[in-house]
């Protein structure tokens, strides 16, 4: 989904962050809300694909997606395919987990 200027996306952020990063203007900032493959897909490059073709031909300048510091997998992929780490953030609900919060640059 593209995020819209008043999105909460960038709320709850436990780490200081530039708040040009955080600020948002229309068609900047793409997120991937989900990218799970079935355990019996796995390792076969999958994944990959599946990330290439939802970003390939993105107009917006960036996109982010979160994940879990402990998926060390899904982590080690994301660095691999450009992904950076900028932020952590815990969703407000009681006992919810932190969340890395990555960052990928089109421009």
């Amino acid at each position: 989904m593209t995020l819209l200027p008043d999105t909460p996306w960038w709320r709850n952020l436990t780490t200081e962050v530039d708040s040009s990063l955080t600020e948002e203007h229309l068609d900047r900032t793409f997120a991937v809300a989900e990218l799970i493959v079935a355990r019996e897909r796995r390792q076969r490059g999958v994944g990959k694909r599946l990330h290439d073709e939802l970003l390939a031909g993105r107009h917006e300048e960036q996109a982010t997606l979160t994940g879990l510091p402990a998926a060390e997998p899904a982590q080690q992929a994301y660095a691999a395919w450009g992904w950076q780490r900028v932020a952590q953030k815990r969703n407000p609900l009681p006992g919810s987990p932190v969340f890395d919060v990555m960052v990928k640059d089109f421009t």
